[in-house]
């Protein structure tokens, strides 16, 4: 049963909107007969499964996962899955691949993780060894590698095949409620805890029609509070389905068999189920120099759940239960001491997204620099570099999802996201710390056939720091919508690091779930 939830993100044209794509725990009571003879006796003799679930939205299939546990001649224990998944945004069509292995000793000790995604022009791959002082990290793509030594993982976590065991031993007890803790890098650099609690039997109709009697656990994530996981399984712990609700989308996967790879269907259309309509319109949004607004987060979400404080952006909980959110592009609001990159290193360190180092985005930085005028300030490149980046990006489309910044540096198409990871490359580039923002933005264009809409969005921030050198503040840069203004609202912050953005994109969810938003006022 691997448990591990794979964090997707998609961007239709400005949009960063976060999909839920989970990974399904199976397993079978029957080892598989083509196993090597080493395999007589394992402890995971009896968890050998190779498994396939077509995955849907609203009903329309989506993609496919794979899903292995396997032996290896060594002994050597290898979890993993492989999923495709293909989406329509705006007309334009996005595939993306995305394969992680486990590799774990026959006691059950995890060896290491790496995962590879090719939802941009490249193929990108990070593997995690497990050591006994830490983890090494090689990041890799299109030839260039970097690598990291991070601190092991705090507390005690179980390994995905450990974990299967442990769920497995928990069922056949009889036990109805009971948590599990593991760990995945796609999931942040701390372990997570999953809670499961059994729930009544019923009859699931799969997409062939056959209806299958199983019986329904829910299942809830200590990393994303407010977001209900639902597992079938039939009689014989098999899991024959997987639903999960997030933003208005329903979205759900079905045990089915290897042809599900080569299916041919119509794919779903996502840019526009993953719009927040406000109560009422807001008139000439890019004049709008302050705007309040009241925020009510779906069911489940954390009494205390806030946005970030920004330079323009601060939150206060009403008595309501909604929370009130004021954007003003004429205040400065204080940053707390630990949202400066003087404590926090990643805003300057160069990660697969944010590859500053490397020889084409440091050529853009030079070309920059020079367009900026002698000698300029942070504050006057940073603003070059957004003037640039908006010119530079010139092949717009919704077809790249989360290419990196070498990437963009070379083909220069992209949306929201390209334009906002090769900003912050270029920054760093000059020595200008930066980090990415998600939020919303609202248009009233049209947008993916909607129009005074927010849609999730994506830009950057720029550390500009003061003449003393001992503090500063945040700059907004948007390369996409060319300006920042008070309609956009900003759900979370990411330097993009290797380990660590997974774990941030995750904070965000339940600010995302259910959102409803109200206009209360605002002035241009």
């Amino acid at each position: 049963m691997n448990p591990t939830l794979l964090l997707r993100c998609f961007h239709p044209l400005l949009l960063a909107a976060i999909f839920l794509a989970v990974s399904h725990p199976a397993w079978s009571d029957a080892a598989d007969e083509t196993q090597p003879a080493a395999l007589a006796g394992h402890p995971a003799a009896d968890l050998v499964y190779d498994q396939w679930y077509l995955d849907t939205v609203d009903g329309q299939p989506s993609g496919y996962t794979h899903e292995w546990l396997r032996v290896l001649d060594d002994g050597t224990i290898e979890t993993g899955y492989a999923s495709r998944r293909v989406e329509s945004h705006g007309g334009d069509l996005m595939i993306s691949d995305n394969r992680t292995v486990w590799l774990e000793t026959a006691d059950l000790r995890p060896i290491s993780v790496t995962s590879e995604s090719s939802a941009g022009t490249e193929t990108v791959r990070q593997t995690y060894t497990l050591l006994d002082d830490g983890i090494e990290l090689v990041s890799e793509q299109g030839g260039r590698a970097t690598t990291r030594r991070l601190p092991a993982v705090s507390g005690d976590w179980l390994s995905p095949t450990a974990f299967e065991l442990a769920w497995r031993e928990r069922v056949a007890a009889g036990e109805r409620v009971f948590e599990l803790t593991t760990w995945d890098p796609d999931l942040g650099s701390t372990p997570v805890t999953l809670r499961y609690e059994r729930e009544d039997a019923e009859q699931l109709e799969m997409p062939s029609g056959e209806v299958v009697e199983a019986t329904r656990w829910k299942v809830n994530y200590s990393a994303i509070p407010g977001v209900d996981l639902y597992e079938l399984y039939d009689a014989e712990a098999v899991m024959q389905a997987q639903r999960v609700s997030f933003a208005g989308l329903a979205m759900a996967s079905y045990l089915s068999d290897e042809s599900v790879a080569v299916l041919e269907f119509e794919p779903p259309e996502m840019a526009g189920n993953s719009t927040v309509r406000p109560d009422r319109a807001i008139r000439r949004p890019q004049r709008v120099q302050r705007a309040v607004f009241d925020l009510t987060f779906g069911d489940g979400a954390p009494e205390d759940l806030l946005p970030p404080t920004t330079p323009h952006q601060r939150a206060e909980r009403l008595a309501n239960g909604k929370v009130r959110l004021t954007v003003d592009l004429g205040e400065i609001n204080a940053m707390a001491e630990d949202d400066t990159p003087g404590t926090d290193p990643s805003y300057m360190d160069a990660s697969i997204m944010i590859d500053h180092t490397d020889e084409e985005v440091r050529r853009l930085a030079e070309v920059v620099l020079q367009r900026a005028g002698d000698e300029p300030d942070d504050e006057r490149f940073a603003k070059a570099a957004r003037r640039y980046v908006t010119r530079y990006v010139t092949g717009m489309n919704l077809a790249t999802g989360d290419a990196t910044a070498s990437e963009v540096a070379r083909n220069r198409s992209g949306d929201c996201t390209e334009c906002s990871v090769l900003l912050a490359a270029i920054l760093r580039a000059q020595g200008i710390p930066s980090r990415c923002v998600t939020g919303l933005a609202y248009a009233d264009t049209e947008f993916a056939g909607e129009s005074d809409v927010f849609v999730y969005h994506m830009w950057t921030q720029a550390w500009i720091a003061d003449a003393s050198g001992q503090g500063g503040r945040w700059l907004d840069l948007d390369a996409a919508l060319y300006r920042y203004t008070a309609t956009h609202i900003t759900l979370g912050t990411s330097a993009m690091g290797d380990a660590e953005a997974a774990g941030e994109m995750i904070r965000m969810l339940p600010l995302m779930n259910g959102l409803v938003i109200e206009v209360v006022e605002t002035e241009q």
